[in-house]
């Protein structure tokens, strides 16, 4: 059984980790970030001479309203989310149901998904902290950067425990994309094109950065909003009073519970004969 699990697993994990789309959806990602904060961050003419700011100030600060990070989203999604899609399109979904079973099948693609983005993710903004901090000559953080002009708090700042502060904020930026990812599965389940699945994200984020909440459903409490759950500013550990380390546990709870919902999704999707595909994708 053992065996069988590893043959079924270990395979689909190679479709997206072990090609090159990986690696360059980490480095565009990278890209992007650096890019937003380029464009969108105070005192951005200093960017360059990495002067001003520190590394987190910078990050933090380009978060605000940059747009351009927020392609990295989509760039996350393109390893797994579209995998179901993709077996869809081919007429393969039919057969790796057989081989593996409808619950095993939808619960691959969802944790594919999830794993494949927050990877992608987390790895991209470890690059560009990597970027500006070695070949840039920035400091991690700085103690005149004021953080709380960023609604930040800085218990892990102030203690001087910016390495772990950077975990949990690329951890968050990971479960960011993965949130996104699963939305993006969500939507192969109706519409099982992967070129229309990669879109999925930067419209989401759209539609909850600007729409739900104020707009939509001004009843949704703060920790269900996903532009203040998934906010690089981590502004719930000022709105709820919760340490940084909370609100990890929070987010990864919430993205959590989204998983199991597509996963559902999904797998009463495959159980009602969701598995025959081919044309065009």
């Amino acid at each position: 059984m053992l065996s069988k699990r590893r043959h079924t697993i270990l395979p689909e994990i190679s479709r997206w980790l072990i090609t090159p789309v990986f690696p360059a959806a980490v480095l565009l990602s990278a890209a992007c970030i650096i890019m937003s904060i380029m464009v969108e961050s105070v005192d951005s003419d200093m960017f360059l001479a990495g002067a001003k700011l520190s590394v987190f100030g910078y990050i933090i600060s380009g978060a605000q309203s940059g747009f351009i990070a927020k392609v990295s989203l989509c760039l996350c999604s393109l390893p797994a989310a579209g995998m179901y899609a993709e077996d869809y399109a081919e007429n393969a979904a039919y057969a790796r149901v057989q081989r593996t079973g409808h619950f095993r099948y939808a619960l691959g693609r969802v944790l594919h998904a999830a794993m494949s983005a927050w990877l992608c993710a987390f790895l991209a903004e470890l690059v560009c902290v990597l970027v500006m901090a070695v070949f840039m000559g920035m400091p991690l953080a700085q103690l005149e950067d004021n953080y709380n002009w960023y609604v930040i708090t800085d218990n892990l700042l102030a203690a001087g425990r910016e390495y772990e502060f950077l975990f949990i904020s690329s951890g968050i930026f990971g479960f960011k994309a993965a949130f996104y990812a699963l939305l993006a599965v969500a939507f192969s389940v109706f519409v099982p094109n992967r070129q229309a699945v990669i879109a999925v994200p930067i419209l989401c984020w759209y539609f909850n950065q600007y729409l739900l909440g104020s707009k939509v459903a001004p009843w949704l409490p703060d920790w269900l909003k996903p532009s203040l759950l998934y906010a690089e500013e981590h502004i719930l550990t000022r709105a709820m009073s919760i340490s940084e380390w909370q609100l990890f546990w929070l987010v990864l709870a919430v993205t959590t519970a989204v998983a199991g919902v597509v996963f559902l999704l999904l797998f009463f999707r495959v159980r009602r004969n969701g598995v025959f595909g081919g044309g065009e994708s």
